[in-house]
C-alpha cells in the first residue's frame, strides 16, 4: 500500500516518511467513536491547513480517512468538534446561526447542526448506493461537509448577529 500524502510505501501502520497512520478497515461505529475520543485530546496538524484542504481538494480527506489513512488530516470528530464549539461560540454572542432560528427546547444552533449531518447523510446514502459505501461512511463524508461550512460561515454569522437588528429567519 501507497501514503496518500507522500506516496511512499507503507510497511505497517504507518508511513515511514511523513507518519501518515494507516488502519486497512471500514469505518463502523467503534471507528467513530474512537474518533470523537482522539479529538479531545489532541491536534495533529494544523487547524488552517486542514480547512485550506478541505475546501481547495474537499474530496482529499473523507478519501483517506475511508481508505484506512485516519492520523494525518483531521478527523470527523475534530471537526465535528471545532465546529460544535464555533456554534456554542455562536450562541453565546447571538442567539441565531446566519439569521436562522428554528422553535426548540435546544440551541437552534445545534438543530441545524444534526438535523443537516443527518438529512445529508440518508440522502447520500440513497442517492449514492451505486458507490457501495455504507451508511456510516456517508455519514463521515456528511459529518466532515456541514462541519466545514459551519466552521467558514461562523465569522459571517457573527457580523451578522453584531450589526444588524432583527435579521431572523423562524
Amino acid at each position: 500500500m501507497k501514503c496518500s500524502v507522500c506516496l511512499k510505501e507503507i510497511e505497517d501502520n504507518y508511513c515511514s516518511n511523513c507518519g501518515q497512520y494507516f488502519k486497512d478497515k471500514r469505518v463502523t461505529f467503534r471507528t467513530i467513536f474512537s474518533d470523537i475520543f482522539d479529538s479531545v485530546f489532541s491536534l495533529e496538524k494544523s487547524f488552517f491547513r486542514n480547512i485550506k484542504i478541505a475546501v481547495t481538494q474537499p474530496e482529499t480527506i473523507p478519501t483517506n480517512y475511508w481508505n484506512g489513512f485516519r492520523k494525518y488530516y483531521f478527523s470527523p470528530g475534530k471537526f465535528f468538534t471545532i465546529a460544535s464549539l464555533f456554534l456554542l461560540l455562536d450562541y453565546s454572542i447571538g442567539k441565531d446561526f446566519l439569521g436562522i432560528v428554528v422553535s426548540s427546547n435546544i440551541s437552534s444552533q445545534f438543530v441545524i447542526l444534526f438535523t443537516n449531518i443527518f438529512l445529508l447523510t440518508f440522502s447520500s446514502f440513497i442517492i449514492y448506493i451505486q458507490f457501495r459505501k455504507n451508511i456510516f461512511e456517508h455519514f463521515i463524508m456528511n459529518v466532515y461537509n456541514v462541519s466545514l461550512w459551519i466552521i467558514l460561515f461562523f465569522p459571517l454569522s457573527t457580523i451578522l448577529s453584531l450589526t444588524l437588528n432583527d435579521n431572523k429567519i423562524e
